[in-house]
Protein backbone atom coordinates (compact mmCIF):
# COMPACT_ATOMS: atom_id res chain seq x y z
CA UNK A 1 0.00 0.00 0.00
CA UNK A 2 0.95 3.16 -0.52
CA UNK A 3 1.28 6.26 2.22
CA UNK A 4 1.00 9.97 0.71
CA UNK A 5 1.71 12.65 2.61
CA UNK A 6 0.38 15.68 1.23
CA UNK A 7 0.53 19.52 1.05
CA UNK A 8 4.02 19.64 3.88
CA UNK A 9 6.52 21.82 3.27
CA UNK A 10 9.26 19.89 2.76
CA UNK A 11 13.27 20.27 2.60
CA UNK A 12 15.13 17.53 1.72
CA UNK A 13 18.80 17.98 3.80
CA UNK A 14 20.37 19.67 0.89
CA UNK A 15 19.54 22.67 -1.19
CA UNK A 16 15.86 22.06 -1.86
CA UNK A 17 12.95 23.70 -0.32
CA UNK A 18 9.08 23.07 -1.27
CA UNK A 19 7.06 25.17 0.05
CA UNK A 20 3.81 23.11 -0.92
CA UNK A 21 4.85 19.56 -2.20
CA UNK A 22 3.71 15.52 -1.89
CA UNK A 23 5.82 12.56 -0.96
CA UNK A 24 4.75 9.91 -2.33
CA UNK A 25 5.77 6.24 -0.19
CA UNK A 26 5.93 2.72 -1.77
CA UNK A 27 7.16 -0.26 0.82
CA UNK A 28 8.66 1.95 2.94
CA UNK A 29 10.77 4.29 0.71
CA UNK A 30 10.51 7.09 -0.74
CA UNK A 31 9.07 6.78 -4.54
CA UNK A 32 8.74 10.24 -5.58
CA UNK A 33 8.74 14.15 -4.07
CA UNK A 34 6.60 15.97 -5.85
CA UNK A 35 5.89 19.75 -6.39
CA UNK A 36 4.65 22.50 -8.47
CA UNK A 37 2.50 21.26 -11.87
CA UNK A 38 3.76 17.66 -10.79
CA UNK A 39 1.83 17.77 -7.54
CA UNK A 40 -1.06 19.08 -8.82
CA UNK A 41 -1.63 16.05 -11.57
CA UNK A 42 -1.05 14.11 -9.15
CA UNK A 43 -3.49 11.54 -8.17
CA UNK A 44 -2.86 8.85 -5.57
CA UNK A 45 -4.48 5.58 -5.55
CA UNK A 46 -8.08 4.82 -4.18
CA UNK A 47 -6.53 2.45 -1.44
CA UNK A 48 -3.76 4.43 -0.94
CA UNK A 49 -2.89 6.24 2.84
CA UNK A 50 -2.88 10.08 2.90
CA UNK A 51 -1.54 12.36 5.22
CA UNK A 52 -2.62 15.66 5.61
CA UNK A 53 0.34 17.68 5.86
CA UNK A 54 -0.65 21.07 5.86
CA UNK A 55 1.05 23.21 8.23
CA UNK A 56 3.55 20.82 8.92
CA UNK A 57 7.23 20.03 8.11
CA UNK A 58 8.71 17.34 6.41
CA UNK A 59 12.50 17.04 6.38
CA UNK A 60 15.01 14.08 5.91
CA UNK A 61 15.15 11.79 10.01
CA UNK A 62 17.51 13.43 12.28
CA UNK A 63 20.83 10.98 13.80
CA UNK A 64 21.47 11.13 17.67
CA UNK A 65 25.67 10.35 16.97
CA UNK A 66 25.25 9.75 21.01
CA UNK A 67 23.23 8.32 23.24
CA UNK A 68 22.90 5.67 26.26
CA UNK A 69 19.43 4.20 25.83
CA UNK A 70 19.10 2.94 29.35
CA UNK A 71 18.75 6.47 30.49
CA UNK A 72 15.25 6.25 29.79
CA UNK A 73 14.84 4.69 32.66
CA UNK A 74 15.92 7.72 34.69
CA UNK A 75 13.43 9.89 34.06
CA UNK A 76 12.30 11.83 36.67
CA UNK A 77 14.14 9.76 38.72
CA UNK A 78 15.30 11.35 42.28
CA UNK A 79 18.62 10.78 44.34
CA UNK A 80 16.92 11.01 48.09
CA UNK A 81 19.52 13.30 50.11
CA UNK A 82 22.43 13.51 47.85
CA UNK A 83 22.60 16.69 45.36
CA UNK A 84 25.57 15.58 42.70
CA UNK A 85 27.85 18.49 42.01
CA UNK A 86 30.90 17.37 40.05
CA UNK A 87 30.81 14.78 37.19
CA UNK A 88 32.05 11.94 38.52
CA UNK A 89 29.81 12.14 41.36
CA UNK A 90 27.07 11.99 38.85
CA UNK A 91 28.20 8.81 37.27
CA UNK A 92 28.86 7.42 41.00
CA UNK A 93 25.80 8.12 42.17
CA UNK A 94 23.69 7.99 39.56
CA UNK A 95 24.59 6.50 36.24
CA UNK A 96 26.78 3.56 37.07
CA UNK A 97 24.21 2.56 39.98
CA UNK A 98 21.53 2.50 36.92
CA UNK A 99 23.98 0.63 34.82
CA UNK A 100 24.65 -2.37 37.54
CA UNK A 101 20.61 -2.57 38.10
CA UNK A 102 20.01 -3.99 34.75
CA UNK A 103 19.17 -7.58 33.92
CA UNK A 104 18.39 -8.33 30.36
CA UNK A 105 14.90 -7.90 30.31
CA UNK A 106 15.36 -4.48 31.30
CA UNK A 107 18.18 -3.75 28.83
CA UNK A 108 15.96 -4.63 25.92
CA UNK A 109 12.66 -2.55 27.47
CA UNK A 110 15.14 0.57 28.24
CA UNK A 111 16.17 -0.06 24.49
CA UNK A 112 12.92 0.26 23.15
CA UNK A 113 11.53 2.86 25.16
CA UNK A 114 14.48 5.25 24.13
CA UNK A 115 14.46 4.03 20.82
CA UNK A 116 10.41 4.85 20.09
CA UNK A 117 10.99 8.36 21.97
CA UNK A 118 13.86 9.23 19.85
CA UNK A 119 11.50 7.94 16.58
CA UNK A 120 8.80 10.16 18.02
CA UNK A 121 11.48 13.30 17.64
CA UNK A 122 12.40 12.50 14.12
CA UNK A 123 15.34 10.36 14.98
CA UNK A 124 15.61 7.88 12.36
CA UNK A 125 19.55 6.90 13.46
CA UNK A 126 21.44 6.75 16.58
CA UNK A 127 24.47 5.48 17.81
CA UNK A 128 23.83 3.29 21.18
CA UNK A 129 26.78 3.35 23.38
CA UNK A 130 25.30 0.56 26.24
CA UNK A 131 26.20 -0.56 29.69
CA UNK A 132 24.83 -3.14 31.68
CA UNK A 133 28.15 -4.62 34.00
CA UNK A 134 25.77 -7.62 35.25
CA UNK A 135 23.92 -8.48 32.34
CA UNK A 136 26.73 -8.24 29.53
CA UNK A 137 26.50 -11.31 27.57
CA UNK A 138 23.68 -10.69 24.70
CA UNK A 139 22.94 -7.04 25.74
CA UNK A 140 24.10 -5.83 22.30
CA UNK A 141 21.65 -8.12 20.21
CA UNK A 142 19.37 -7.17 22.78
CA UNK A 143 19.49 -3.83 22.03
CA UNK A 144 20.24 -4.13 18.28
CA UNK A 145 16.84 -5.87 17.82
CA UNK A 146 14.69 -3.22 20.15
CA UNK A 147 15.81 -0.62 17.58
CA UNK A 148 15.97 -2.34 14.42
CA UNK A 149 13.05 -5.16 14.38
CA UNK A 150 10.37 -3.33 17.11
CA UNK A 151 10.79 0.22 16.13
CA UNK A 152 12.47 -0.07 12.99
CA UNK A 153 15.71 2.39 13.53
CA UNK A 154 18.82 2.23 12.22
CA UNK A 155 21.61 2.29 14.65
CA UNK A 156 25.19 1.48 15.65
CA UNK A 157 25.77 -0.61 18.42
CA UNK A 158 28.69 -0.96 21.45
CA UNK A 159 29.30 -2.01 24.65
CA UNK A 160 30.85 0.15 27.07
CA UNK A 161 34.79 -1.18 28.19
CA UNK A 162 35.64 0.03 31.49
CA UNK A 163 37.36 -1.22 34.61
CA UNK A 164 35.37 0.15 37.23
CA UNK A 165 33.71 -2.90 37.86
CA UNK A 166 36.52 -5.58 38.13
CA UNK A 167 38.51 -7.75 35.16
CA UNK A 168 36.33 -10.02 35.13
CA UNK A 169 33.40 -7.71 33.90
CA UNK A 170 36.16 -6.10 31.84
CA UNK A 171 36.53 -9.06 29.64
CA UNK A 172 32.86 -9.90 29.12
CA UNK A 173 33.08 -6.49 28.18
CA UNK A 174 35.75 -7.23 26.24
CA UNK A 175 34.13 -10.31 24.41
CA UNK A 176 31.10 -8.75 24.26
CA UNK A 177 32.28 -5.98 22.01
CA UNK A 178 34.18 -8.49 19.60
CA UNK A 179 31.08 -11.41 19.02
CA UNK A 180 29.02 -8.32 18.15
CA UNK A 181 31.94 -7.32 15.80
CA UNK A 182 32.12 -10.71 14.68
CA UNK A 183 28.27 -11.10 13.63
CA UNK A 184 28.23 -7.98 12.32
CA UNK A 185 26.65 -8.31 8.76
CA UNK A 186 28.12 -5.47 5.83
CA UNK A 187 24.73 -6.37 4.01
CA UNK A 188 22.66 -5.21 6.32
CA UNK A 189 21.83 -1.30 5.98
CA UNK A 190 20.31 -1.07 9.81
CA UNK A 191 22.60 -2.01 12.09
CA UNK A 192 26.46 -2.04 12.41
CA UNK A 193 28.91 -2.69 14.89
CA UNK A 194 31.70 -0.68 16.82
CA UNK A 195 33.59 -1.27 19.60
CA UNK A 196 32.80 0.90 22.64
CA UNK A 197 35.34 2.08 25.15
CA UNK A 198 34.31 4.11 28.22
CA UNK A 199 36.74 6.92 29.03
CA UNK A 200 40.39 7.44 29.99
CA UNK A 201 39.91 8.12 33.47
CA UNK A 202 37.95 4.47 33.65
CA UNK A 203 40.58 2.38 31.46
CA UNK A 204 43.89 1.23 32.18
CA UNK A 205 46.96 1.29 29.80
CA UNK A 206 46.52 -2.37 30.20
CA UNK A 207 43.31 -2.60 29.08
CA UNK A 208 43.95 -0.46 25.95
CA UNK A 209 46.67 -2.77 25.17
CA UNK A 210 44.29 -5.44 25.11
CA UNK A 211 41.89 -3.77 22.81
CA UNK A 212 44.42 -3.07 20.08
CA UNK A 213 46.02 -6.63 20.45
CA UNK A 214 41.83 -8.16 20.05
CA UNK A 215 39.99 -5.40 17.74
CA UNK A 216 39.67 -6.58 13.89
CA UNK A 217 41.56 -3.88 11.52
CA UNK A 218 39.01 -1.72 10.78
CA UNK A 219 36.40 -1.96 13.09
CA UNK A 220 35.34 1.36 14.66
CA UNK A 221 35.73 2.70 18.12
CA UNK A 222 33.29 4.49 19.87
CA UNK A 223 34.80 6.27 23.11
CA UNK A 224 33.99 9.69 25.32
CA UNK A 225 36.31 12.14 25.21
CA UNK A 226 36.70 15.17 27.63
CA UNK A 227 33.18 15.11 29.58
CA UNK A 228 34.52 16.69 32.63
CA UNK A 229 37.24 18.15 34.71
CA UNK A 230 38.15 15.11 35.60
CA UNK A 231 38.69 13.37 32.42
CA UNK A 232 40.81 15.87 31.10
CA UNK A 233 42.55 15.72 33.65
CA UNK A 234 43.58 12.03 33.64
CA UNK A 235 44.21 12.58 29.74
CA UNK A 236 46.61 15.26 30.52
CA UNK A 237 48.25 13.66 33.37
Amino acid sequence: MKLVIDGARIWNGASEFYGKGTIVIEDGKIEAVLAGDERDRYKPPAEARVIDGDGKLAIPGLINAHTHLYSSLARGMALPNYSPHTFTQILEQMWWRLDKALDPSSVRMSALVGAMEAARCGVTTLIDHHASPHAVTGSLAAVKDAVNKDVGMRGAFCYELSDRDGMEIRDEGIEENLDFLANDDPSDSMSTALFGIHASFTISDDTLSKVVESIPNGAGVHIHVAEGPEDEEQCQS
